[in-house]
């Protein structure tokens, strides 16, 4: 949890900091994302995944441009749930769900002079984990961080249609079990101010 709060103070302090030193070239942009989760609950030593079902994955953000190679989403907001087939071997299902606040990096190029722009991303955020057998039912924030890549195509002065897939890890850990999720998403972004 304390990590979970040093995570978020430093959005909230980067942001305001960004936020004073705006100039006539920034950016403000919206987007919205769905897509699928892949989720994936691995034995802490090493071993297989245990199996299970993709899930469903809706998102948003908000964020800025400073300049054409970079975007920083200060706030992301996702969220998806999927069914996991067995626990350690045991056929016994069990029911996921992971609501992810944070923020993220895009580092790559975005001028109106290329028709793709390709990006590579970094986020940081904290998980809202919710884990549930039966009639047990457990719910905990975690630290998560991803990796990923997407792309953008403009179909219109202010608006463009990507694609993005993540990889993210959390510190879950739950019966010596670890999560990680494959997410592949489309999404539409819209520049507010320019």
């Amino acid at each position: 949890m304390k990590r979970l709060a040093v995570v978020l103070l430093g959005v909230v302090l980067l942001f305001f900091s960004l936020q004073a030193n705006v100039h006539a070239g920034m950016k403000t942009y919206a987007s919205l994302q769905a897509g699928v989760a892949l989720p994936e609950f691995s034995p802490s030593g090493g071993g297989s995944d245990l199996g299970g079902k993709n899930g469903l994955l809706i998102g948003a953000s908000i964020g800025i441009q400073p300049t054409d190679f970079f975007r920083w989403d200060t706030l992301q907001l996702s969220y998806f749930n999927a069914w996991q087939s067995k626990v350690g071997g045991n056929a016994v299902g069990f029911n996921f769900s992971d609501l992810s606040l944070g923020t993220g990096f895009r580092v790559g190029y975005f001028g109106r002079d290329w028709k793709i722009h390709p990006y590579a991303t970094l986020g940081l955020d904290g998980s809202r984990s919710i884990y549930q057998v039966g009639a047990e039912r457990e719910s905990r924030w975690y630290f998560q961080w991803s990796v990923g890549f997407g792309a953008e195509y403009p179909v219109m002065d202010r608006v463009s249609l990507g694609a993005r897939y993540q990889f993210s890890r959390s510190d879950y850990k739950r019966d010596d079990i670890t999560e990680s999720a494959h997410k592949i998403s489309f999404e539409i972004i819209a520049m507010i101010f320019e």
